[in-house]
């Protein structure tokens, strides 16, 4: 009896599909409509994330970030699963983005953060032979200079200079440029990669390349829901900027509070968009895998 449950038992490989660009729309209305359903949550849970992180890079200055690297798939996957449950209408907490931090999952979580923190650190070296150390280090110590001038003539001089000399060192904007789009990138080819590693239970190698081969399959949706939510918060920021000309004091933490919501829009249609295209490559894979069982002439490789 257990033999013939084994010899029936199939196992149907997964292939990610190809989503039309118009998904992009798509994913961004479920995505407001989880914000909409759980709007306290969903932006108290972001703004704990954000709170962890100037915490950790504020506390431990170098070493805060690599820790904020190692958990920030973990604090990913806790926001996944917030959406998941908002999704089925089940009972959350914003707090709940640091449970896989206290669960069996922890330790892929864990690796896959590790991957994350020496990918970013090395382009974070390369970046470094960019910049004349020297030119560098003279500038910082005219930094720490003007701290201790009380001449205000005086300070405008050496800020002055200290503008002039970091205008000539253009390795110092090439590796701040690089670094900026290394970690962008990263971020965008590895958006999915710790929903794999434990929804469908792949180590955390497998899971950064089957999200890099997601992304790369729907370049095109994904691209356009960058650029509309892009274009949305650029416009916001502009008018948010020339509101605080009028208003300076407000302009801090209205820049905070969008900075919040554009995360957590972020993270709402990381999440709409990975179930829109998991449930179609199941939905695909079965059906191909009927196909192939009615006729099995039409099994192709």
């Amino acid at each position: 009896r257990m033999s013939d449950q084994k010899q029936e038992s199939v196992v149907i490989p997964l292939k990610m599909m190809h989503m039309p660009m118009s998904h992009a729309f798509v994913w961004l209305k479920n995505a407001i409509a989880l914000i909409k359903a759980q709007p306290l949550v969903m932006l108290l849970a972001t703004t704990w994330i954000v709170f962890t992180e100037m915490m950790l890079t504020g506390m431990l200055p170098g070493i805060g970030i690599v820790f904020f690297l190692l958990i920030a798939p973990a604090l990913a996957f806790g926001m996944a699963d917030i959406c998941q449950s908002i999704r089925l209408q089940e009972n959350t907490s914003p707090l709940a983005i640091y449970t896989p931090l206290f669960n069996k999952v922890r330790g892929r979580l864990l690796s896959l953060g590790l991957i994350y923190a020496t990918i970013l650190f090395g382009i974070f070296l390369i970046s470094q032979t960019f910049i004349d150390q020297t030119a560098l280090n003279d500038t910082l110590k005219k930094m720490l200079e003007l701290q201790n001038l009380d001449n205000i003539e005086a300070m405008r001089a050496q800020s002055k200079e200290i503008w002039a000399q970091l205008a000539q060192q253009k390795g110092l904007f090439l590796a701040f440029g690089m670094m900026l789009a290394g970690s962008t990138l990263i971020q965008i080819l590895l958006m999915y990669s710790p929903l794999f590693n434990v929804w469908q239970s792949m180590p955390a190698p497998q899971a950064v390349l089957l999200s890099i081969q997601t992304v790369l399959k729907n370049i095109l949706p994904i691209s356009l829901t960058i650029v509309l939510i892009g274009a949305f918060f650029g416009v916001a920021s502009l008018i948010i900027t020339f509101i605080g000309v009028h208003t300076p004091s407000l302009m801090m933490f209205a820049f905070m509070a969008l900075w919040v919501l554009f995360n957590t829009v972020v993270n709402a249609v990381t999440y709409t968009s990975y179930y829109d295209i998991i449930r179609s490559s199941l939905n695909q894979s079965v059906q191909d895998r009927i196909e192939q069982i009615i006729d099995p002439s039409s099994k192709q490789s």
